[in-house]
């Protein structure tokens, strides 16, 4: 056995990988939407209709222009193609220049299209990420912002996290490189609604709609797992083991 007569720094020690992915996404206050049958609320007929917090007390509600359009099949929550399947979290108090999400998707044609919007009341603006044709497009409807990254998956599920803080966008698709969008001032006000596979609460748009199945959604309102100091959180989201949450 090797033994060692002086201390080592406390910068060599690797810390503890995370055991639990809910108690770590508690401690950060973050909000998980797991698409299986515990935490999707359904009617007699199927429909789904809200999503519960894995982490907290936050319901993800369906909306106004979602007549009965998702279900839960084998794998997750189904989105159609033109067709409104989306849930809304509304009043969501977060820091508008800091914040991070974490999707976890298969689209069969890599074109999910639209996964998840931010939407400010008091602006005439908002946020969203979306897949087209093998790339993924993180923006705002203005274009202040944007970045824009091939995403042609092999494999699923597929993670891809997006996230804002010090004026810039971030970006990872898989297990890539982190990327980041020049700086810019975008202005959202909160409290804001977090869309989860449209653009907003109604029936237009049918082309921002696209086909994909939802495993997880994730949201840290106060948080981007995207900083380099977030390393520990990124290689938790990577372990699909830990991507189990109990009821």
């Amino acid at each position: 056995m090797l033994r060692l007569d002086h201390k080592v720094p406390d910068a060599l020690i690797l810390p503890e990988p995370i055991a639990g992915l809910k108690e770590h996404l508690e401690k950060q206050g973050a909000h998980w939407f797991s698409a299986r049958p515990d935490f999707v609320d359904q009617t007699d007929a199927g429909a789904a209709t809200s999503m519960k917090s894995v982490t907290g007390e936050a319901i993800a509600n369906r909306t106004r222009a979602n007549k009965d359009n998702s279900r839960l099949i084998e794998g997750g929550l189904s989105f159609r193609e033109a067709t409104h399947c989306g849930f809304m979290l509304e009043n969501l108090a977060l820091d508008s220049n800091t914040w991070s999400c974490a999707v976890r998707f298969s689209a069969p044609e890599n074109s999910a299209r639209t996964l998840m919007t931010l939407n400010s009341t008091g602006t005439e603006n908002y946020i969203f990420l979306q897949q087209v044709s093998g790339q993924m497009i993180f923006k705002d409807q203005k274009a202040t912002l944007e970045l824009t990254t091939d995403c042609n998956f092999s494999t699923v599920p597929n993670l891809v996290l997006a996230g804002m803080s010090n004026g810039r966008l971030w970006l990872r698709t898989g297990r890539g490189e982190v990327l980041q969008s020049d700086p810019g001032k975008l202005a959202l006000d909160s409290p804001m609604t977090l869309f989860i596979g449209c653009r907003n609460n109604k029936g237009r748009l049918q082309k921002t709609l696209g086909e994909f199945t939802l495993l997880d959604l994730i949201f840290w309102p106060t948080l981007n797992i995207l900083e380099p100091a977030e390393g520990e959180t990124r290689d938790a989201l990577n372990d699909d083991c830990l991507w189990r949450p109990e009821p």
